[in-house]
């Protein structure tokens, strides 16, 4: 073997190099001989290339060189022109490199081909023959050996042409290919292409096709294998479908780039790959459909065969509808195996990623039957398909799993409508199994419920087993549920017959509920009264224990004739149930409320009505359903405070059957309560009451004002016509009191009250200044008459047995009678007008406002009637015989009334007015507003004028502002008033009293004013004056408020004529003459009314000139006789009886007189007189009318002895005499002074002479 191995290897060697030579030769003689003179061959090597390309060819010029070792020739204007057409192909260059194969093959073959710039046209005949160039490719006739050789060459490239393909079959216009660059590699039978082109404008911008593919001949199809791809950038659909008819109908428009895999086998393709970017696409699918349209689609698409089965694939596909419509990338997969005659032996569908309300949007656009497109719209499927794997066997057999979320449908007549499903199924034709899963699921069923039903959370398993022939079952194995309003399980099954109804086995039990949402979940057979009132009665509650019930043909549902059960038992606890409108709710229930078939039944072992217990209550609706009328009834019993019975009857219809007497009504004490309510819940103002309340030894107040009732007890019956008492009785203030009641036509209720009133009883209600002037006790009776929005009240008594300790008009004693009646009319407004009358004394009418300041009361003193003011306030009139106004000021009466109505006027006339202890007669008063102040008028007998009384510009506070043309102060009665005390703090900040004539118990004083103001502790006197002709007065000071403070008083009066002015206030002759100036200060401790003479303290300066005393009368002017020394002349009978006897006239008396406790203190007191001199000093007390004074009297001798001496010796000796006394200072008085101790009263001083002689004392000073 080795040996021929050596053998082989020696010939092989030889052999190449003789090859070579051969070779080297050839090409030597080709260079040198031929190449050169190229264009002597060039027939020959037309011949040889027609005879390549099956047609004639020509050839303009040829030029040749080399290309490395082999030779090149460069063709110039070559045509490949068929016998008997134009010239279908023009190659103005072409450089084709020949390989030293071509010796081999016996052959032109070439290692290169090389066009520029060709036009190459391709046309489809009518009869479908296509040419290239003119060489026909897939005629049936004898075929062109110049594709396959073409194929044969190792390299083709052709550069910038152009194609025109012309369509005959169509009648198109040409398209135009420009640009068009071409490469093709062959080696072998492996044949790899790349061909760019540039189609018109309105096509695409771009075409780029590509392949790699095997086989040896294009005749030869069968044998071919490979793959092939294409890419158009920007291509338009509108602009291809005119050179592609398959498209025309079906896309209509596009824009975007797209490329294309294909695999090709046995010169089949086998399977297409394709990506698509495009936007503003519109497909049709049928010609009676709406366009599919896009606005955007991107993916990539798939098809293939295996055998008889293809498969058409999805792959990320994305589009984007018109409406904004986005489907996420999917995946689709469907196969199918056709039969021969056409139709689907088996298909499967495979899907991920499936946004079904894209699908839905395109639904219209796919042919489907009309049927489908409806139900697909009325349905609107949504949701996302996380993967589906359908298998279709054939002869109804399948497989399908699925996976999805968030799926939903619109409602149907038959199906329900439903989103935010969560779950998958498996399943085929005998058997399946589905699991759901899903929070938020939102369920709507108008067929079995009125409202939507939202469940936050769904878990459960469906198992199904059958077949059309046995039937069908579906087993819920377990479903758990939950939301807002409830929380539990369900299971049972549901079995289909064949040919019958269906029939349901349902169970659930539900763990938590809400009572308030019981009506979501009523059945849709619910009548809409009842569905109404159970929606707006049950408003809380909660359930830890629901049952449910469905069992039952559901051809006989909702079982309201038979043939099942349907039941809802739920326990509530803590529930509200508002049965009907204008009743007080229920709470706190605790029971039963249950819903079986067409009954509603609610049994509450216990619950409260406006805190009142309910011991057992029974709601019952008995046909849900169908009834034309339905009834709701509610029956009860209830014990509790009455105080909530009350507001029970206040706040329902009842209290407008008993006339709203319970509006103000409060109560203490338990008390029970039967009702029964039968309603007509399309008419509750039909409603049908009967009810029995019973206090139990109860307090009932029947309001604020009137007062309360104890130990209440009977019955008090009650309808929707009305109500009446049985056997009611009460105790008013301790005391007993029948009570009748019952209802009359016209919606009225009449009550009545008799019994006694005691002063203790009517002390509650009354002042705490009155309740202790009452006493005794009286039989009285109230007549209650209550319509709808309206009450009358009359309260009638002669008060016989009760006295009343008040002044006159109002007391009386307890065994006179006197009619007292008292009647008010409420008309809706809550203010009825009220009259009263108390015997002739007074009556009064009141009308209530909003406010005391808009109440309207008036008052008659008197027996006239009272008429009803028009303004609001207090209007006050009528005529007294005698008021004793002293009196009435002594009452305490707790400041009642200072805070009530304001006071709008006053007109008074009184016969005999007492007042500060002083009687007027036949005065009249009227008071009334000015501006922001009061006015006050008096007229009368001494009186007239009017007082300001208010807020007054420039001064802080109120002022009291006086101007009178006359005021005559009568006389006081006694002193107990006068001393009662005024609080400064009450009386205006400014008091400025002016009186023209002033006269004190009818003696004219003169003019008077007198200006006062108010201080934190009293009053300050800033000026008062008493001005008459004969006399001035003027004061000034300070008031004390406290008993603790002195009251201080500074006094100047002036008088021409003492004897005058004693004269007008009304003592006789006193004094003749005389001129008086007194000035000083008084005080004494405590307030003005505080005054008392041993109080009395102060220092006066006084001087009295130029009068005389006269006889004076000791009672009536028993300090002044201390000055007259008139008592002397009874004790000092020898000494001066012809000085004083008769009176004493003096030029002038001055001094000062100091007080303190009511003593008064005479330092130096000198009397000056024609007849004496007189030097008085000590002490006067005022309080018991005593005296201790030292009298120094020196008698005025002196002139008597000067006159008689010139009546005895003459003017001379008189003279003589007179100066002789005076310059010896009067010796004769001196001899003739004596001195006196004046002690005792007043009335009875004693006198003792001082035994010393005057004229031992230091003498008198004048």
């Amino acid at each position: 073997m080795i040996i021929f191995l050596r053998r082989f290897a020696h010939y092989a060697v030889y052999l190449l190099a003789g090859g070579v030579i051969l070779l080297s030769c050839f090409a030597l003689a080709l260079r040198v001989l031929i190449m050169p003179d190229i264009g002597r061959y060039k027939a020959d090597i037309e011949a040889g290339a027609g005879r390549a390309v099956g047609m004639p060819v020509k050839i303009g010029e040829i030029r040749a060189d080399w290309s490395h070792l082999n030779p090149r020739f460069s063709l110039r204007g070559l045509t490949l022109a068929p016998a008997g057409q134009p010239a279908p192909l023009r190659l103005d260059r072409v450089d084709a490199t020949l390989s030293w194969l071509s010796l081999a093959l016996m052959e032109p073959h070439l290692v290169s081909l090389d066009i520029d710039r060709p036009t190459l046209e391709i046309r489809r005949d009518q009869t479908g023959v296509i040419l290239v160039a003119g060489i026909p490719v897939n005629s049936s006739g004898a075929s062109s050996p110049f594709p396959d050789w073409l194929l044969r060459q190792r390299s083709v490239m052709v550069n910038d042409g152009k194609v025109v393909w012309i369509d005959e079959m169509l009648a198109a216009p040409p398209l135009n290919l420009n640009h068009v660059n071409l490469g093709l590699a062959s080696r072998f039978s492996r044949h790899r292409f790349g061909l760019t082109a540039q189609p018109p404008a309105s096509a695409a911008q771009r075409i780029d096709l590509r392949g790699d593919l095997n086989g040896h001949s294009v005749h030869d199809l069968a044998g071919w294998h490979g793959q092939l791809y294409l890419r158009a950038d920007a291509a338009a659909a509108a602009g291809l479908n005119t050179w592609s008819p398959w498209a025309q109908s079906s896309v209509k428009r596009s824009l975007g780039n797209v490329r294309f895999w294909a695999d090709i086998d046995q010169g089949r393709i086998q399977s297409v790959t394709g990506d698509v970017g495009l936007a503003d696409v519109a497909v049709s699918l049928a010609a009676d459909l709406p366009d599919m349209t896009f606005a955007r689609v991107s993916g990539r698409l798939g098809w293939s065969r295996k055998g008889d089965r293809q498969t058409y694939s999805v792959q990320g596909l994305r589009f984007i509808t018109p409406s904004g419509q986005t489907a996420e990338p999917a995946n689709v997969k469907v196969s199918f195996t056709p039969t021969p005659a056409g139709k689907v032996e088996s298909a499967q569908i495979a899907a991920d990623s499936l946004r079904l309300e894209a699908l839905t949007a395109i639904s219209g656009a796919v042919p489907l039957p009309r049927q489908a497109h409806d139900w697909l719209a009325a349905i609107n499927p949504h949701g996302f398909i996380e993967h589906i794997d359908l298998n279709w066997l054939g002869k109804e057999r399948f497989r399908l799993q699925t996976r999805f979320r968030d799926a939903g449908m619109n409602p149907t007549r038959n199906l329900p409508g439903l989103s935010g499903l969560n779950g998958e199924i498996e399943a085929d034709e005998s058997k399946g199994q589905a699991k759901l899963d899903s929070q938020g699921l939102h369920l709507i069923y108008d067929k079995v419920f009125r409202q939507p039903l939202d469940l936050s959370r769904l878990t459960s398993e469906i198992k199904w087993s059958g077949s059309a022939s046995a039937g069908y079952r579906f087993d819920l194995v377990h479903c758990e549920l939950s939301n807002l309003d409830l929380d539990g399980q369900v299971q049972g099954n549901l079995t289909v017959p064949p040919g019958r109804a269906p029939v349901i086995d349902i169970q659930g039990r539900l763990n938590r509920g809400n009572g308030t949402a019981v009506w979501r979940y009523l059945p849709r057979q619910v009548g809409d009264d009842a569905y109404l009132w159970v929606k707006r009665g049950i408003l809380g509650g909660t359930s830890p224990e629901t049952t449910l019930t469905l069992r039952g043909s559901l051809d006989r549902y909702p079982f309201d004739k038979g043939g099942g059960l349907l039941q809802i038992a739920i326990r509530m606890q803590d529930g509200v149930l508002d049965y009907a409108t204008n009743w007080p709710r229920i709470t706190g229930i605790n029971g039963w409320l249950t819903f079986r078939n067409n009954t509603m039944t609610l049994d509450a072992e216990h619950g409260q009505i406006l805190g009142a217990r309910l011991e057992t209550v029974k709601v019952v609706i008995p046909d849900l359903y169908y009834s034309p009328d339905t009834m709701l009834t509610v029956t009860g019993q209830a014990s509790g405070p009455t105080a909530a019975f009350l507001d029970f009857i206040r706040q329902s219809p009842v209290n407008e059957y008993m006339g709203r007497f319970t509006d103000e009504m409060k109560a203490t004490g338990p008390g029970r309560l039967h009702l029964q309510l039968v309603m007509p819940l399309s008419e509750i103002d039909r409603t049908r009451v009967a009810g029995r309340f019973v206090p139990q030894d109860d307090s009932i107040a029947l309001n604020d004002q009137l007062p309360g009732l104890t130990n209440v007890t009977g019955a008090l019956n009650f309808t929707d016509a009305g109500v009446k008492g049985e056997g009611l009785g009460a105790r008013l203030f301790g005391q007993p009191i029948a009570i009748s009641l019952a209802s009359a036509k016209g919606g009225r209720v009449h009550a009545s009250a008799t019994g006694s009133l005691t002063a203790a009883t009517l002390a509650r209600w009354l002042p705490d200044a009155l309740d202790r002037r009452i006493s005794g006790s009286t039989r009285a009776q109230a007549d209650i008459v209550l319509r709808p929005h309206s009450v009358d009240l009359k309260l009638n008594s002669n008060l016989a047995g009760l006295a009343i300790d008040l002044p006159a008009p109002l007391g009386k004693p307890a065994n006179q009678e006197t009619p007292f009646t008292l009647s008010a009319q409420e008309r809706g407004d809550g203010r009825p007008p009220v009259a009263f009358r108390y015997g002739t004394a007074l009556a009064g009418v009141l009308m209530p406002g909003d406010s005391p300041a808009r109440t309207r009361l008036g008052i008659m003193f008197g027996s006239q009637p009272v008429a009803m003011p028009k303004a609001e306030g207090i209007t006050v009139q009528g005529t007294l015989r005698r008021l004793d106004f002293d009196a009435w000021r002594r009452l305490d009466l707790g400041g009642a009334g200072r805070d009530g109505l304001p006071l709008r006027s006053v007109n008074l006339t009184f016969n005999e007015l007492l007042a500060f202890d002083r009687l007027f007669h036949d005065i009249n008063v009227q008071v009334g507003p000015e501006q922001r102040a009061w006015k006050i008028q008096l007229n009368g007998q001494g009186v007239q004028g009017e007082v300001l009384y208010g807020p007054q510009p420039g001064t802080p506070g109120d002022s009291l502002i006086g101007r009178f043309k006359k005021l005559d102060l009568p006389r006081a009665a006694s002193t107990a008033v006068s001393r009662q005390a005024i609080d400064p703090n009450d009386l205006p900040k400014e008091i400025d009293l002016a009186v023209q004539a002033f006269a004190y118990d009818r003696r004219d004083l003169g003019e008077m004013t007198l200006k006062l103001t108010a201080a934190r502790d009293g009053l300050v006197i800033d000026a008062g004056s008493l001005k008459a002709p004969e006399a001035r007065l003027e004061a000034s000071g300070w008031l004390s408020a406290s008993a603790l403070r002195n009251t201080r008083l500074n006094l100047k009066l002036d008088s021409g004529n003492l004897g005058q002015l004693l004269r007008r206030l009304g003592y006789s002759e006193d004094i003749k003459g005389g001129e008086l100036a007194v000035q000083g200060n008084l005080d004494w401790r405590g307030r003005a009314e505080d005054f008392s003479k041993d109080r009395l303290g102060g220092a006066l300066k006084v001087e009295l000139k130029n009068g005389r005393f006269t006889q004076l009368d000791p009672g009536a002017a028993k300090l002044l006789g201390i000055l007259s020394l008139q008592a002397l002349p009874r004790h000092i009978v020898l000494d001066f009886r012809d000085v004083f006897s008769t009176g004493f006239a003096f030029d002038s008396i001055r001094g000062d007189v100091m007080l303190d406790r009511g003593i008064g203190y005479l330092p130096d007191l000198y009397i000056q007189g024609p007849s004496a001199k007189i030097h008085m000093k000590g002490k006067i007390d005022l309080s018991h009318e005593s005296q201790q004074l030292r009298l120094h009297i020196q008698p005025s001798l002196t002139g008597g002895v000067a006159v008689a001496g010139a009546l005895l010796g003459g003017p001379v000796v008189g003279v003589g005499a007179l100066i002789a006394n005076k310059l010896l200072k009067d010796p004769f008085e001196q001899a003739a002074s004596f001195e006196y101790l004046v002690t005792g009263g007043w009335a009875n001083p004693v006198v003792a002479k001082l035994a010393r002689p005057v004229a031992e004392n230091a003498p008198v000073r004048p």
